[in-house]
């Protein structure tokens, strides 16, 4: 059957489209737009709202979105065309969404974008669900609308819908879900999905978040113990140690709140929270020694100058992502 064959070569092949040419940044901008959506050689030619993105991504900052999270979708006009009973079968059309799905919550995508035309949007609508399509920005030149979804809320929808869930039980059987966010998870348990079931241990291994942790743990609670060894010590050791480990763990919070809190208040927290615990060790060798480090003050300067300059890059990046997005000169 002819639509069988285009839906199973759309499965296996992704149609890409040109970086766009219409909004040139210069080579400095292009660094410190690298691995945004302002980096993508295969974002669909459009006005696309940043701030439209960025909600539907659960994203902090436009500039955090990462192309490997995001996936193209050439032909969702095809999908438009068949009937969402049929769709939902699942029929040829059915097995690519469903391969589409997987991906998702294998790897985590955020955003499915893509170009239709507006009379595919209310097919869309009645295929995915109320509120799942979202038309971010402006019609093409052609008339075509930019369209974004975010799979993972498709899944917790669909979760709760009794022809849906079967689909899902159908085209996710066996998914893995290392990767998958807590609330995918229960949609999946909820749904009846037999998915491969990862241990608490196993998904906090590949954590950037608890692997940063981890790291920055370890070097807090050990800091302080080579000013130990600075001739003029007359403190404990076991007394440095321990103020080590016990402002190791809000030490750790303060440098990953510092560079990746979800606001500039939470940031300017962890800042504060993070020169504070770093200068409680060196306070007992100063009230047990004298030749205070230089090296300390010139630490805590740099991390105060850090902070302000990491602010400053991610307003740019922020508005350098926006501008390409909205394809602006």
């Amino acid at each position: 059957m002819k639509g069988e064959a285009r839906a199973e070569d759309m499965s296996t092949h992704t149609i890409t489209t040109p970086p766009s040419s219409s909004c040139t940044l210069t080579l400095p901008e292009r660094l410190l737009t690298a691995a945004s959506l302002a980096d993508s050689p295969h974002f669909p030619q459009a006005e696309w709202d940043p701030e439209v993105l960025r909600v539907l991504a659960r994203a902090d900052r436009v500039g955090e979105i990462s192309p490997r999270r995001i996936e193209i979708f050439d032909d969702i006009d095809d999908f438009a065309l068949d009937h969402p009973d049929l769709l939902l079968s699942p029929n040829p059309w059915g097995r690519v969404l469903g391969h589409r799905l997987r991906d998702a919550v294998e790897r985590r995508y955020c955003l499915w974008l893509g170009l239709a035309s507006p009379e595919s949007l209310p097919h869309l609508e009645r295929l995915f669900g109320p509120g799942i399509v979202k038309i971010a920005g402006s019609p093409t030149p052609e008339g075509r609308l930019p369209l974004a979804l975010n799979p993972l809320d498709l899944v917790r929808a669909w979760s709760h819908d009794r022809l849906r869930s079967a689909f899902l039980r159908h085209v996710l059987r066996d998914v893995d879900s290392l990767r998958a966010p807590s609330a995918v998870i229960d949609a999946l348990r909820h749904s009846g999905v037999a998915f491969r079931e990862r241990s608490r241990l196993a998904r906090l291994a590949i954590n950037p978040k608890m692997i940063a942790y981890l790291v920055v743990f370890v070097y807090s609670s050990l800091r302080a113990l080579p000013v130990a060894l600075v001739p003029g010590f007359t403190g404990k050791v076991w007394i440095l140690w321990s103020i080590d480990v016990l402002t190791a763990i809000p030490y750790t919070w303060g440098v990953l709140t510092m560079i990746a809190g979800r606001t500039l208040r939470m940031r300017a927290v962890g800042l504060a929270v993070t020169i504070v615990t770093f200068m409680a060790p060196y306070i007992y060798f100063w009230l047990h020694g004298r030749d205070c480090p230089p090296a300390v003050l010139a630490l805590v300067i740099a991390m105060i100058l850090a902070s302000v300059g990491l602010e400053f890059a991610r307003w740019m990046r922020d508005r350098l992502v926006a501008r390409v997005l909205r394809r602006a000169r």
